[in-house]
């Protein structure tokens, strides 16, 4: 299965034929949030279904458009692949940006949909940059295409750390520096901390990418003055978290 309409027939005549994988630095977005359970225990077949199906071209309109492989989709979930199997030379870049259009999307889906039970701050994204296994897989018969490894895993893992970490969209630090090297635009960006996740030798940095409007908010102003009176030791460092905190919980 191939998500990117814009995947050239001869590189996906040649994956279906059975070629070998290869391990590659690839970007991969994990996307969780609501499986459209409640909109189908409270109404019609066909409402859900036509709901879901207009999410669904949705996403993969937004993939397409930024060059990503979907690699999983399905209520509650979608994996998407930057970098493989077409190269990307700024496949960073584009899984960032992909996922900021991603959550806005996912958000006005919800809203406007609010009454079919679709949870519009519910979906979280994860981000990371690094390599992995890549290739088609055979199952009864069927080719898939997949990213395999540490690096999908970890994206994952971001994914269902956000509601727990405050985070819309959440990417590692080395998708960060990839990003950057490609010198295709400017990113604002919110520091989340270092985390230990599960593979990973040392902490990992995190970060939520942020629109330029959420870059310029008060509370994102009074966050990012806390955090680095945090980072250089500051003794308000403290004060100015809980304030923030009241401010806005």
């Amino acid at each position: 299965r191939f998500g990117n309409s814009d995947l050239k027939p001869s590189a996906a005549d040649k994956l279906l034929l059975g070629l070998d994988g290869e391990t590659r630095v690839v970007s991969v977005l994990e996307m969780r949030g609501p499986s459209f359970a409640a909109t189908a225990d409270s109404r019609t077949a066909s409402e859900t279904l036509t709901a879901l199906s207009a999410f669904c071209d949705g996403l993969t309109s937004l993939v397409n458009q930024f060059g990503g492989t979907i690699e999983t989709l399905k209520p509650g979930r979608m994996t998407v692949v930057f970098g493989a199997p077409s190269l990307q030379p700024d496949l960073a870049m584009q899984a960032l940006k992909a996922a900021r259009e991603i959550a806005d999307f996912c958000v006005r889906f919800g809203t406007q949909r609010a009454s079919l039970g679709i949870n519009a701050g519910a979906f979280r994204i994860g981000v990371h940059t690094g390599p992995a296994t890549v290739g088609a897989f055979s199952a009864s018969g069927d080719k898939n295409y997949a990213a395999v490894g540490l690096t999908p895993d970890t994206a994952d893992r971001l994914a269902h750390l956000g509601k727990s970490l405050g985070t819309v969209v959440c990417c590692t630090d080395s998708c960060l520096t990839a990003a950057r090297s490609s010198g295709d635009g400017a990113l604002d960006l919110r520091p989340v901390g270092e985390i230990n996740l599960p593979g990973h030798v040392d902490p990992v940095s995190l970060y939520e990418p942020l629109t330029a409007v959420q870059a310029a908010l008060p509370q994102t102003l009074a966050y990012m003055k806390a955090f680095r009176a945090l980072c250089t030791g500051a003794p308000d460092s403290e004060r100015l978290f809980r304030d923030l905190l009241q401010r806005d919980p």
